[in-house]
């Protein structure tokens, strides 16, 4: 890829120790020093301003919760990377896995990071409509504008997205998708219209499908041939079907 030729990464890579029947693993000891080195391939793909999202989760085993993404974030952090606020994905159908005298556990974490601390960031590419645009009845608070009029505008969106695992698509033969409703919200917030989006763990070709489907050129990588042909066919598919619509 040239240097500075992409606006966004949106990627899932493989989950410490998971479904290691499918793809390679990683171990949670060699985690933080692996998306290390696999970031540092990407630091001089990236604009200026670009960013990189990457969607991750922790473990419990033996009733402790593991500690490996908290150890790869500050690893990142060593290596240049600037850490911003994360968003929480939400999932309100997630499966009742885990301990079950413990909350069912429906969230996942999305990391992230730039080289700078002032990345590309539109909070109201998708925000929503609201006739209320003000601040007030905060007494104890530097935001105390309890007389402003409330104005018409688009509020920013929140860092809370809520997207349900069953819109995963069906008959695709990947252990590990998520929903391609997931990145279609991702993308206008954090790449500019135009803006270039790679997912260097493609898998299904979901961020890939999200990115075609949002108007951004594309690119996407993985370990695996049958995921890179998979992606291929769905991405073939899709096109087809807007072109025949």
């Amino acid at each position: 890829l040239p240097d500075g030729s992409i606006d966004l990464v949106v990627t899932s890579p493989p989950y410490a120790e998971k479904r290691k029947d499918y793809y390679p693993s990683v171990s949670e000891a060699q985690y933080p020093e692996w998306t290390t080195a696999w970031m540092a391939k990407v630091w001089d793909k990236l604009t200026d301003d670009g960013s990189v999202l990457i969607v991750i989760d922790s473990h419990v085993k033996m009733g402790i919760e593991s500690d490996y993404v908290e150890k790869t974030v500050a690893a990142l952090r060593s290596a240049g990377w600037k850490k911003h606020p994360s968003r929480i994905w939400i999932k309100p159908n997630a499966m009742p896995l885990g301990h079950n005298g413990w909350p069912r556990h429906v969230y996942e974490q999305i990391l992230w990071f730039s080289k700078t601390g002032n990345p590309f960031c539109d909070p109201k590419a998708l925000g929503t409509a609201t006739t209320n645009l003000t601040v007030g009845q905060y007494e104890y608070s530097d935001w105390l504008n309890i007389d402003s009029e409330p104005n018409d505008g688009i509020a920013r969106t929140t860092d809370v997205l809520i997207v349900p695992v069953g819109r995963d698509a069906k008959g695709v033969a990947h252990p590990a998708k998520f929903p391609q409703e997931l990145p279609e919200k991702l993308i206008p917030t954090y790449c500019p219209p135009g803006g270039t989006v790679l997912d260097p763990f493609c898998g299904s070709g979901t961020t890939l499908l999200a990115a075609q489907g949002r108007g951004r050129p594309f690119y996407g990588f993985d370990i695996m041939q049958s995921f890179c042909d998979l992606s291929r066919r769905r991405l073939v598919e899709a096109e087809s079907r807007v072109l025949a619509g």
